[in-house]
């Protein structure tokens, strides 16, 4: 048996090893991704819930939207700095940047068009009800997809990862997808369809964003991971030994 061979053992022994820590890794992550996306709709949610059209705050709602934009920020900031102890490369303060930009800008993009969407067909409009569940996940599925998106390629951008446009339109299709499915099917449950009151909308948007963020941020950064330096030494060995 050559080096070459015995290397190739001990890093695939070693991948079957880490395979559920990484999956551990990337839930993770993409926990992080859907707190983020679901933050403001939790704030929403809670607010009449706490006595009030917002939630109590001593620094009052500057201080609130100050807190959404900076864990926006700062939800980028961690995607990138797992991503780049993953690939084992870019810049120390770059990829967390890069990161932490994309997502706080996406997001607020994202809330924009789907505001935009939603007020000319929304609840408010004269559509029947029976089509509003339709036109929220038309509004809202572009919006956390081009956020998965965004972050994806942006931290691809920097790490100089090969193939970053094609991994983050794959990361950008699960979310997509998985949004319509989630979505749809939360509409299905009593209280839950939007247009139908009890507050449908918000409840759909928080669940809906949370479950699709832990999906599309985990896919993500999975992808992302496999243009990392391990992989590569992993490619490399065994190219060596065929």
């Amino acid at each position: 048996m050559t080096t070459a061979q015995i290397a190739s053992d001990v890093m695939i022994a070693d991948a079957s090893r880490s395979r559920p820590a990484a999956l551990t890794g990337d839930l993770l992550v993409g926990l992080l991704v859907g707190v983020g996306a679901s933050l403001i709709w939790g704030f929403l949610f809670a607010g009449p819930l706490l006595g009030g059209p917002e939630p109590p705050s001593p620094i009052g709602g500057a201080g609130i939207l100050a807190t959404i934009l900076g864990t926006w920020f700062g939800v980028g900031a961690g995607f990138g700095v797992v991503a780049r102890r993953r690939l084992g490369h870019g810049g120390r303060w770059a990829v967390p940047l890069a990161g932490g930009l994309a997502f706080l800008i996406a997001m607020i993009v994202g809330l924009v068009f789907a505001g935009a969407v939603d007020s000319v067909a929304g609840e408010g409009g004269s559509l029947p009800r029976q089509v509003l569940p339709l036109v929220f996940t038309a509004a809202f599925a572009p919006y956390l997809t081009g956020v998965v998106a965004a972050v994806t390629l942006a931290i691809g951008k920097v790490t100089g990862v090969a193939g970053t446009g094609r991994r983050a339109a794959r990361a950008a299709a699960v979310t997509c997808v998985a949004f319509i499915v989630v979505a749809l099917a939360l509409n299905l449950l009593p209280g839950w369809r939007v247009g139908g009151g009890d507050r449908a909308m918000l409840k759909v948007a928080l669940a809906a964003n949370l479950v699709v963020g832990i999906i599309g941020g985990a896919t993500a950064i999975r992808l992302l991971g496999r243009g990392g330096l391990g992989d590569e030494i992993a490619a490399e060995t065994r190219r060596a030994s065929a």
